[in-house]
Formats: structure tokens, sequence, C-alpha cells
């Protein structure tokens, strides 16, 4: 009804133009017709535009999940190439003469023991890479450096408790075996604890502490797979 009013409007209108005089009133009708058709025409085109628009901003969102995904599964897979060299180091190192076994303790407590604790680290090792058993890695590494003190797996005895923690969601024990592990200059699991504390202080929400350790990753360990992380993360943080 409306359509049709208007269309009489101005087939009223055109009828007094002087240019529209000579022309029917058939004519005109149908180029008002015309004239809606292609504005209808256009809107529908104008509607499909803004659902193909929608359609892209999702898959957009979608690949921006992958993309964080993939950066997740990356750095699981950075530390097991630095876990992998740090066994293929441990197996060229020539094993120490053999000890007695001490006495047993009565207490909780291991007793410290001589020689390096290979097989115990070893084993720990494997309750967080392989089983996935953060409590269990815990309670074996706190029984490894309680037993070998002076081992030289200590600092990454160190490391993987506090990854057990971090998996656990105890930042706070995390970020004490992560500082240990920082103070010895000359392990190979220090540019990974200055990493990981900085994620702490990330989650933690704190960036500026986050970003110091990150940068310290950045300048103390340039061209790593470890420096390429923090790299991403400081990105993250701007």
């Amino acid at each position: 009804m409306i359509l049709k009013r208007s269309v009489a409007a101005v087939l009223v209108l055109l009828a007094f133009s002087p240019v529209c005089r000579g022309a029917s009133v058939a004519d005109l009708e149908r180029q008002v017709r015309a004239s809606e058709q292609a504005r209808i025409s256009m809107q529908h085109q104008l509607e499909q535009m803004g659902s193909e628009l929608n359609a892209v901003y999702g898959k957009l969102e979608e690949a921006g999940n992958s993309i964080r995904e993939l950066q997740r599964n990356q750095q699981d897979l950075y530390r097991q190439i630095d876990e992998l060299k740090s066994r293929l180091a441990s197996a060229t190192a020539a094993p120490p003469p053999a000890q007695p076994e001490p006495a047993k303790n009565s207490g909780s407590k291991p007793a410290p023991s001589a020689g390096n604790g290979k097989e115990a680290y070893q084993d720990a090792v494997n309750l967080i890479m392989v089983d996935k058993n953060y409590p269990a890695a815990s309670k074996a590494f706190k029984d490894f450096l309680a037993k070998y003190p002076d081992s030289p797996f200590k600092s990454n005895a160190h490391f993987w408790l506090g990854e057990s923690c971090m998996k656990q969601k105890n930042s706070t024990e995390a970020k004490q075996n992560f500082l240990l592990v920082v103070k010895d200059t000359g392990s190979n699991k220090r540019a990974e604890a200055l990493y990981k504390l900085g994620v702490i202080e990330a989650t933690g929400g704190d960036p500026d502490k986050a970003k110091k350790f990150f940068s310290l990753v950045l300048r103390e360990y340039p061209g790593t797979a470890t420096a390429r992380l923090a790299q991403n993360e400081m990105d993250r943080l701007k």
C-alpha cells in the first residue's frame, strides 16, 4: 500500500515536470518500479556483505586462538628439547666410583648420600616429563635435593621442582626454586628459569617485573629458543 502511494505521488510530480510531460504514465511507472527494485537489490547486497564480514571476523578470532595454542605447544617443545640436551650431556659424563650405601635414617628427611644421584634424578624427571604426575614429581625432587645436596644435577632439580610447582599453581614455591637456579650462573637451565620467573610475574599481574626477567633472557642468552619465547612475551606485554 505504501509503495503504491509512493508511486502515485511520484507519478503526479513527474506529470507536471517539463521533462516528463511527453512520457506516458506507464513509462513513468516502470521507471519508478525499476528504481525501487534497484534500491531493494542494493539493500540485499549490503545485508549480504554484512553477513560475510561477520564470518570473516569469526575466522580471524579462530585463527588467533589457534596461534596462541601453537605458541603453548612450542613452549612445551622447547622445554623437551632442552631436557633432551641435558640428558645427552649427562650420558656422556663418566660415572663416579661406586659408593657404599649409607645407613637409613629413621627420620622422615632422607640422609645425604655420596654420589651424584643420577638415577634418582632421572626417575624424578620421568615423573614430570613422561607421567605428568606433578605432586609425585615435587616429592621426588625434594627427596633428591635432600639426599644429594652436592649433586651436579642440583640446579636442574630445582628447575624441575619449580616447574612442577607451577603446574600445581604454587607460584611462591616455584619462584623460590627458579631463583635458586638463576643464582647458579653455570646452570644450563638458568635462561629458562629467568623466562619462567617472567611468566610467573606476568600471570600474577606485574608486567614491569616480568619485562625485567624477559629482558635478562634477551640480553644474556640472545639467539636461543628461550630468547625467542621471551621476545614473544615482551611483544604481548606491550
